[in-house]
């Protein structure tokens, strides 16, 4: 598995490379990696001090008599916010449905070919911030939509279809849309 790790998020939040592996390992639920990480760097005595630091840090919760149950332990948004200040592209890959089941039954990954979906988005970003915001507002948008619809998330693209096909766009409208202030269609005169 191949990772990036910008140093300047180390000393902002004041944890180790190791505490960073840790947390984006169990962030996208690696559990099977973070096993094997521990295991061969011989760091599973530590990791319930790695935890503790983590968690001092607003980082992490878990219950300290569980600390094996990976499941059981919740990145907080702390973490998942400071990441995505050095790197957008976490930020919306953390954020873009894991998993949808289709119409006909069938569970599909959205979220596949990180690599390519990541040079995408950098050539659509371009180290942009405000656009990075605007994609997310218009993710968030949509996710919004689809929930509300139910079985609209069943029609959710992947997400490098999502990006190569500047699906966020169909969204721009409602993000300045103040017309859908709760009242009826044909109640007000003007």
């Amino acid at each position: 598995m191949l990772r990036e790790l910008n140093t300047q998020v180390l000393i902002d939040l004041g944890i180790s490379a190791h505490q960073y592996i840790i947390a984006m390992l169990l962030l996208n639920e690696h559990f099977d990696h973070l096993n094997e990480y521990l295991n061969s760097t011989n760091t599973y005595k530590s990791f319930d001090e790695d935890l503790k630091n983590l968690s001092a840090r607003t980082l992490v919760r878990y219950n300290p008599s569980d600390i094996y149950n990976y499941r059981t332990i919740t990145v907080l948004p702390t973490f998942m916010r400071e990441v995505a200040k050095y790197d957008g592209f976490e930020e919306l890959y953390n954020t873009y449905p894991k998993s949808v089941v289709r119409p006909d039954g069938k569970s599909d990954y959205l979220r596949r070919d990180k690599r390519f979906c990541k040079q995408i988005y950098s050539i659509v970003v371009k180290d942009n911030r405000d656009v990075h915001e605007h994609i997310m507002s218009c993710l968030h948008k949509e996710l919004n939509y689809r929930k509300k619809n139910g079985r609209a998330m069943s029609y959710m693209k992947r997400l490098n279809k999502w990006l190569s096909d500047r699906e966020w766009e169909n969204f721009e409208d409602e993000l300045h849309d103040n017309s859908n202030s709760g009242e009826v269609y044909g109640t007000t005169i003007e």
